[in-house]
């Protein structure tokens, strides 16, 4: 377990070990994420990696020089969308061809192993990949995200931001409630050499709403909120090895991904699991 002043992380091999209310301590926010190790083992590992490499830069969407994902996330369709360079019906066929080939492509269906996983716990009996309530269309249930040496970065951010950031895309699918236990999950494919650690901020979305722009954010009462300030901002870095799959409270917590130094890039599958407009139920969803 790692403990501080700020956050709590629940970390074993073995899912019968952790504390049998783990995952509602979680939901509640009484402690911050759950740290599953050697979630996938090296020959799964290694199977993603190749069917990730495999892809032709095409179907990956390049979201600056330093971040590389596959497929659309919800924020890169909603703005190519508006810019008019994709539309629903060919949002629908990316998400469509990633379900009927995951398991061709990356030698195991990893969104069913990320629900199974989940079912096990009794606040996640009813989770599933996402579909489209109307149409019964699978949606995109994660991303794999690159992070490349020298300038790959995630800046600071919260799940809660995203439903005022991206209003339209909730609105049209309609399907999550908006509350504040959302949870955030990524799997560590290969993790970089230096730097590319996940950075928890002493900042909660109760208090703090807006950013400005990636290292100043403004507290409820606009107060300037500067996160290159270490004395005026306490932090926790968790840096999980390739094949652990991390579970956190990113819905309230102000987090982000460190810049990635060395040679060696980051690539996590990962994505957010959200209660349904429908109480106890669950997506898997990005």
């Amino acid at each position: 377990m790692i403990r501080n002043e700020l956050f709590t992380f629940i970390t074993t091999n073995q899912i019968q070990n952790l504390p049998e209310n783990a995952m509602s301590d979680l939901l509640n926010e009484q402690i911050t994420g759950i740290l599953i190790q050697d979630f996938l083992n090296p020959t799964e590992i290694a199977s993603l990696l190749n069917g990730f490499r495999k892809l032709p830069l095409s179907e990956k969407t390049v979201i600056n020089e330093g971040f590389v994902s596959y497929p659309l996330s919800f924020a890169q369709f909603t703005q190519m969308k508006a810019a008019g360079t994709v539309t629903i019906d060919g949002y629908i066929e990316i998400a469509q061809k990633l379900k009927e080939r995951q398991t061709d492509l990356f030698g195991l269906n990893i969104t069913e192993r990320l629900c199974l996983f989940l079912q096990m716990f009794k606040e996640f009996q009813h989770v599933s990949p996402i579909i489209h309530p109307e149409t019964a269309q699978a949606l995109v249930p994660f991303n794999i995200r690159e992070l490349l040496p020298g300038q790959g970065e995630l800046i600071a951010h919260c799940e809660n931001l995203f439903f005022e950031e991206f209003p339209s895309f909730f609105s049209w699918l309609q399907l999550m409630n908006i509350k504040e236990n959302k949870l955030s999950y990524f799997i560590t494919l290969q993790a970089a050499e230096e730097g590319g650690e996940l950075c928890c901020f002493d900042l909660n979305w109760n208090d703090v709403k807006k950013r400005e722009n990636p290292i100043l954010l403004r507290d409820e009462l606009n107060n300037a909120i500067d996160l290159e300030d270490k004395n005026s901002v306490r932090r926790t870095f968790i840096k999980p090895k390739a094949g652990d799959l991390l579970l956190f409270a990113g819905g309230n917590v102000w987090h982000r991904v460190e810049k990635i130094k060395g040679t060696q890039s980051r690539i996590t599958l990962g994505g957010f699991v959200a209660e349904t407009t429908a109480p106890g139920k669950y997506y898997i969803w990005s």
